[in-house]
């Protein structure tokens, strides 16, 4: 093990510390202590915990009826594998994932049910006149979308139970496409009243 300085008895009359006997010179005479060679640091040896591509993640475990888009998934193979996750970290990860996505299913589902209960109760639209209410919503979906593409889109994305958008199709539909419904025409004297059918599609456009 190199030293800065040989090992030596102390002087006691030198009086500073690093006053040396040298064995024959004057008392008191300091040494110059020899030079420590200089020595280059060594490189940083320590391995790169970051690797230069992902590694080959085994399938993770999802839930029943839980599934991953593939380009998702590989893009987030590919994050975790620069991170230096495990297979058990990356697991974690998605497990965490999946928790957030039911939260997030369960509170759709509550509002969803509150939507229908909010419906059922409602003093114009639901309780006896629920009935109605859906058939006059009906009409105006079975009139302007007869493809079924709108009605399509509610059901898909829930808000088929939104009371808002029930009361406006059903209101529609109560004034403008029942049997017994009729419009009035402003324009005719005497503020003639007539039936939607031949309010938007006259005669000359549309028989009767």
């Amino acid at each position: 093990m190199t030293q800065l300085f040989e090992d030596a008895p102390q002087n006691d009359t030198a009086g500073a510390p690093g006053t040396e006997d040298t064995g024959g010179g004057n008392p008191g005479e300091v040494r110059e202590p020899e030079k420590a060679a200089e020595e280059k640091p060594e490189p940083d040896k320590t391995p790169d915990k970051t690797p230069d591509k992902a590694p080959g993640y085994a399938d993770f475990s999802l839930p029943e009826g839980f599934s991953a888009a593939p380009e998702i998934l590989a893009e987030f193979k590919d994050m975790a594998g620069k991170m230096g996750l495990t297979q058990e970290q990356a697991q974690s990860l998605v497990d965490l994932q999946v928790r957030t996505q039911q939260g997030a299913v369960e509170a759709w589902t509550r509002q969803r049910s509150e939507w229908r209960r909010e419906m059922e109760s409602d003093p114009e639209y639901g309780q006896d006149k629920l009935r109605d209410t859906i058939r006059d919503a009906r009409l105006v979906l079975d009139r302007y979308d007869p493809a079924g593409v709108l009605l399509a889109e509610l059901e898909k994305s829930g808000h088929g139970d939104n009371p808002a958008i029930i009361r406006f199709l059903a209101q529609i539909g109560r004034e403008h496409l029942r049997e017994d419904s009729v419009f009035t025409d402003r324009a005719a004297p005497g503020g003639e009243e007539k039936p939607l059918r031949d309010r938007l599609w006259p005669d000359e456009v549309m028989p009767k």
